[in-house]
């Protein structure tokens, strides 16, 4: 089961960008958390401290593309160096503007540390489409990232909250700081895994249907992205309402081990699901992942209601539908991939990952809204219904990424054949 796993982990270079890939995405599970708690801390509000940490989510879902589509133009080493020294200062500019009270200078900050961030995993899953010699492996490094990703979004609040709680309000930032200057200066040291980059724009001929436009303009692209906004959405309706909920029931310590089954489930799910052979029709498998997954949250707001256990139905409930979520998420990735053209794939995965940011920064506010005015129940039901717009959205994109699929292979099959003109 775990073969094409240690395939895709045998050599050496794949193991050391893995690996730096992963210490550097460390802080993207940490910032947000840490910026609400030390506000909170000095403060007393944690809307203020929301309203901090939606900025950099923001700025960051927002400008993280055009860093990516750079990385293509002039390499991911000088990106990622340029990226890591701005968040250094944005980072300490901020920390001094919050004290007993938010200045305007602390939404600058947030706004200069988002936009500032690089797409790590973007940055990660490039390097794998690069550097793989089997691209049928690709579906198994993807789903390995987002076991990674899952990984970090266990520890990374684990460490936020403990460090906030036991050192000192601004520890969690520190530990951040140095996650990402070790992990970001180690992954641009190792040129040989890096994708290649041109200073020019791709010529027309280079990959499928270019015509130089942004890739989330592009058919099937687009459909991918819009669907990860509704993800993105959903992840974020649904870390809040499980808290909340647990919160009603007087269970608050509960509410990190539902979420802990969720993200545990999802680990489960992708790893099984990158054991699997590569599908040749990725876009059908997005949309089965993405279909299987609405099913099996549609229940969640009944059981959450009316189980006899509320707590510990919801729990298991939740355990389920993780297992859907690195499936749905492994097989976006690798379709968007798939499609992308071969000199602008890291923005494209970018524009992806940026979707899913877009939509939790979008729905922290009007979850909070939902359920300071009708319960955390209510909050269950937008879940669903966000799962299955996301549902919707992936099966209306099937025929647009149907003909960008054919048109890749058809251009791939025509760029691999030998030519027989002069040098």
């Amino acid at each position: 089961m775990l073969g094409n796993y240690r395939t895709i982990l045998a050599e050496r270079p794949a193991r050391l960008f893995t690996v730096a890939g992963f210490i550097a995405r460390v802080p993207m599970s940490m910032v947000g958390l840490s910026i609400i708690l030390l506000v909170q801390n000095r403060t007393g509000s944690y809307a203020l401290g929301a309203s901090v940490a939606a900025t950099a989510s923001l700025f960051g879902a927002s400008v993280a593309p055009l860093l990516s589509k750079a990385a293509d133009r002039l390499g991911q080493a000088r990106l990622l160096r340029i990226s890591c020294a701005a968040q250094t200062v944005a980072l300490l500019g901020m920390l001094t503007s919050i004290t007993d009270r938010v200045t305007p200078g602390a939404y600058v900050c947030a706004a200069l540390l988002g936009g500032c961030t690089a797409s790590i995993g973007s940055f990660v899953r490039a390097r794998w489409s690069a550097s793989l010699r089997e691209k049928s492996l690709l579906q198994t490094a993807f789903a390995w990232e987002s076991i990674l990703d899952e990984g970090i979004f266990i520890v990374g609040p684990v460490i936020a909250t403990f460090a906030s709680a036991k050192i000192h309000d601004t520890a969690p930032f520190a530990v951040a700081l140095a996650c990402l200057l070790i992990g970001c200066m180690w992954l641009a040291g190792q040129h040989g895994t890096e994708p290649i980059h041109t200073r020019e724009p791709a010529p027309s001929h280079s990959s499928p249907g270019s015509k130089g436009g942004w890739p989330v303009a592009t058919p099937g692209i687009a459909g991918v992205v819009l669907g990860a906004v509704f993800l993105g959405a959903m992840f974020s309706a649904a870390d809040i309402s499980t808290v909340a909920f647990a919160i009603e029931k007087g269970q608050r310590a509960l509410s990190g081990v539902m979420l802990g089954l969720w993200a545990g489930g999802s680990l489960i799910g992708g790893i099984i699901y990158g054991s699997r052979p590569s599908s040749s029709r990725l876009n059908i498998t997005y949309a089965r992942a993405a279909g299987l997954l609405a099913a099996s949250l549609l229940p969640l707001p009944l059981v959450a209601t009316l189980a006899p256990a509320p707590l510990i139905s919801t729990a298991l409930m939740m355990l389920v539908s993780g297992l859907c979520v690195a499936p749905t998420l492994t097989s976006a990735f690798a379709l968007v991939d798939r499609m992308s053209e071969r000199s602008r794939v890291t923005e494209s995965l970018a524009w992806t990952m940026s979707g899913i940011g877009i939509g939790i920064a979008a729905m922290s506010t009007i979850i909070g809204i939902v359920i300071d005015r009708y319960g955390a129940t209510r909050g269950f039901w937008l879940v669903a219904g966000l799962s299955v717009l996301h549902a919707a959205a992936s099966a209306s994109n099937l025929p647009a990424s149907t003909r960008r699929l054919r048109k890749a292979a058809d251009t791939y099959a025509n760029n691999s054949t030998p030519s027989t003109e002069p040098a």
